[in-house]
């Protein structure tokens, strides 16, 4: 038999939070590095580099690129994961009703088994 633990929806959904939070952690680093490079270009070549409310719509559109990316992603994984328990669930039925057709048959088997060892007994005197 098989013996699986189910996530539900609670632990996926938590999941893809902690993902969206991974994503926004990126992005937030990427914003912070950007104003410590523009400080260190300023000190280095006295020239001042903004981050203009264009270029950080623009990072902002690259993020939510990336969680919805990442989004379908994870739907994409939970659906495989779903279709793969579902196939396991079916195989354990048709395994439990084959276990139980051969508990219901093994009286007819041993005879039929005694049955051909009979004749072959019979055929191995003949022959002797």
């Amino acid at each position: 038999f098989f013996f699986f633990k189910q996530k539900t929806a609670y632990e996926m959904l938590r999941s893809l939070v902690g993902s969206e939070m991974c994503i926004r952690d990126r992005f937030k680093t990427i914003h912070q590095s950007v104003e410590k490079k523009s400080k260190v270009f300023y000190e280095q070549l006295r020239r001042r580099n903004y981050l203009t409310p264009t270029s950080y719509l623009a990072v902002l559109n690259l993020y939510k690129f990336v969680l919805t990316e990442q989004r379908q992603v994870l739907n994409s994984e939970i659906t495989k994961k779903d279709n793969g328990v579902k196939k396991l669930e079916e195989a354990n039925k048709a395994v439990m009703q084959l276990q139980e057709d051969l508990i219901v048959k093994q009286p007819q088997l041993e005879k039929t088994q005694k049955d051909l060892s009979l004749i072959h007994i019979c055929r191995c005197r003949r022959r002797g």
